[in-house]
């Protein structure tokens, strides 16, 4: 299944790209949005921009405009986005009540850029203006008239954007009324991307959002959920590795990740994953598998002198199955987190340390053959304890996975 996204780019009065606005697509020729749920819109285009595409690849580290409703700006959503990164875009249907008011100070205090998209010189945003930094016009909806007065009252104070600029005589006319940023098709169309979706776990799916939708959000237990899925494990540790709370350090837990975000991040972030509408998937098995690698390898390491790397031996199971999962390279994916070099080598093939050696031997268990020993790996049990180590963790992944 692949998932769309289309980009349209905003360029300064020397043709330069200031910008690109994200735009939902529904299918790969689709020429224009089709919202019915603006809520669902956004959160999809955040979401996938994030998390599946990776904002610096689609903007080339330029800022991304992404609509917002009025739902998602109380809700804080803005905040799952570095502020270097986008301008949050209001839009035209917004009410403008004090509570409104408020979120968007303090998003302005944080350091976002707010623009105000398809501005016509309504009175009733009057109240916002202070808060705005950009100023969208639509060239298709105003008269020239409209125009050049909306640039007389607000160009000394707001960056002007010429929205739906069609010909370059309406580019030429905006740049000479003040206008600083330009929009349209006479610059470019929306171009539409498309990238192969990895999936939730239905499982997975159902399970967080039973616990997400409680007054009183149990996190260990959505720790745990998160931890049974290969899928948004790797995707929690590549959103970790963006720019707002990745400092270099190396992350071997879930649980770290989860104390680096916060709690308030996590929920917005899990919310708007398990949001998009296509998370049930037919590799419920292979997320199955992984898990049970995952806990496999974690149980073997306790039982040695480097019990204290069991977290790491457990995220080594979970991403033995990575390239299968994705349907990508494993070089690929394993840049885009921040796990130790150790592991990594290890998934690679590059090394022969202890994670290669007991993901060897457990591959080897499923398959029936022995080409290294426990005992090699400095782990003294006997075989019925091993056959037994290996039920208990098949009966965990039963349990995990008959949630429902």
């Amino acid at each position: 299944m692949y998932t769309f996204l289309a980009r349209q780019p905003i360029f300064d009065n020397k043709y330069s790209v200031y910008g690109y606005e994200l735009l939902y697509r529904e299918a790969e020729k689709s020429s224009s949005a089709n919202v019915i749920d603006g809520n669902f819109a956004t959160k999809r285009v955040l979401s996938d921009a994030i998390t599946l595409f990776g904002l610096e690849n689609l903007t080339n580290l330029k800022p991304a405009f992404i609509n917002f409703t009025e739902d998602l700006i109380l809700e804080d959503f803005p905040l799952l986005a570095n502020p270097n990164d986008v301008v949050i875009e209001l839009l035209e249907d917004i009410k403008i009540t004090p509570t409104v008011i408020e979120h968007v100070a303090k998003l302005k205090k944080l350091g976002y850029t707010i623009a105000l998209d398809d501005y016509l010189g309504d009175y009733n945003f009057n109240n916002i203006l202070p808060y705005i930094d950009i100023l969208k016009v639509d060239f298709m909806q105003t008269d020239r008239l409209a125009q050049e007065n909306i640039a007389k009252k607000f160009g000394k104070s707001l960056t002007l954007l010429a929205e739906k600029v069609e010909t370059n005589e309406e580019y030429e006319w905006a740049k000479s009324i003040g206008y600083k940023l330009f929009q349209g098709y006479f610059f470019s169309r929306p171009i539409t991307y498309k990238k192969k979706t990895q999936q939730i776990s239905s499982v997975t799916f159902t399970m967080l959002m039973c616990e997400l939708n409680k007054a009183d959000v149990d996190f260990d237990k959505c720790c745990n959920i998160i931890r049974s899925d290969t899928v948004l494990t790797y995707k929690l540790l590549k959103k970790i590795t963006t720019m707002e709370y990745f400092r270099g350090h190396y992350i071997n837990k879930v649980e770290s990740a989860i104390v680096m975000m916060g709690v308030s991040d996590l929920k917005r972030w899990l919310l708007l994953v398990v949001s998009i509408d296509n998370n049930k998937t037919g590799s419920d098995e292979l997320v199955r598998m992984a898990f049970l690698r995952g806990l496999f390898a974690q149980e073997l390491i306790k039982r040695s002198s480097l019990s204290n790397e069991s977290e790491s031996a457990f995220l080594m199971g979970m991403f033995s199955l990575l390239d299968k999962i994705f349907d990508d390279s494993k070089e690929n994916l394993l840049q885009n987190i921040a796990i130790s070099k150790e592991i990594s080598d290890a998934l690679l093939g590059k090394v022969n340390n202890i994670y290669y050696k007991l993901l060897t031997f457990i591959i080897d268990y499923e398959n029936q053959v022995n080409s290294i020993s426990l005992k090699d790996l400095g782990i003294n049990i006997s075989s019925n304890e091993l056959h037994k180590l290996y039920a208990d963790c098949v009966k965990r992944v039963d349990s995990t996975f008959n949630y429902i």
